[in-house]
């Protein structure tokens, strides 16, 4: 059923409908995104709004709408947010893709919390894929019409062979989400390999905490007393 993931009518009307047809929802894969690339200091405001649109709202939508039925379900369910390795090492001229996908990792770490916590029979994973043979290199096949853009779909291929990295596909992915579906994991990951990247990150973050200096003592609270024989 074709569906505006940045259209919340949209995905509730295919809510609606797989209500309608199965009774009851088990998964939902919150897996839609676009991928074309620009520097920051380029990107318009429309540029932007699509970005986030598509790539965080559509994640948002998705959970606002199917984490009830979910929850509904007697037997449980399993909620899968699509991010992205960019959300945990971004690079340069994926500013705006970087954002969305760390802010669906932060949501689906604290929605697991929660559930958890809550003692729900639903469990949240985020995927976090490298690079996937898609068609996401022609993300602005589906852009609405705009006159003020900057962003270009760019075939990261060679990029990736220079770099030594490498591409899989759609079903080697698919296995790494029906995995971590299965178990419950939080983190469902396609690319171990990838993981430097993300040490690397680790590392300057466990740098920036050691170099930190000690937070000052707060002063001393003083506090404003009348008189013992008053005024």
């Amino acid at each position: 059923m074709a569906t505006d993931v940045t259209d919340l009518a949209s995905v509730r009307r295919l809510a609606s409908a797989t209500m309608e047809r199965f009774g009851r929802v088990d998964v939902v894969c919150n897996n839609a995104g676009v991928g074309p690339m620009a520097p920051v200091a380029r990107l318009t405001m429309d540029d932007w709004r699509w970005m986030i649109d598509v790539n965080l709202y559509g994640v948002v939508h998705g959970v606002h709408v199917f984490l009830p039925l979910l929850e509904a379900n007697p037997e449980g369910g399993r909620l899968m947010n699509t991010a992205s390795m960019a959300g945990l090492a971004p690079v340069a001229g994926l500013g705006a893709y970087a954002l969305a996908k760390a802010g669906v990792i932060a949501m689906t770490e604290v929605l697991a919390d929660e559930l958890r916590d809550a003692g729900s029979g639903v469990r949240a994973t985020v995927l976090c894929p490298g690079a996937v043979r898609t068609r996401i290199q022609e993300s602005r096949r589906n852009r609405p019409r705009v006159g003020d853009e900057a962003l270009v779909d760019v075939d990261i291929t060679d990029r990736m062979a220079e770099r030594g990295l490498h591409f899989i596909s759609p079903d080697q992915a698919g296995a790494a989400a029906v995995a971590a579906l299965r178990t419950g994991s939080l983190y469902a990951i396609t690319h171990p390999e990838w993981y430097p990247q993300v040490q690397a990150r680790q590392e300057r973050l466990a740098a920036a905490f050691a170099s930190s200096p000690e937070a000052s003592p707060p002063p001393h609270h003083v506090e404003n007393l009348p008189d013992a024989g008053g005024a």
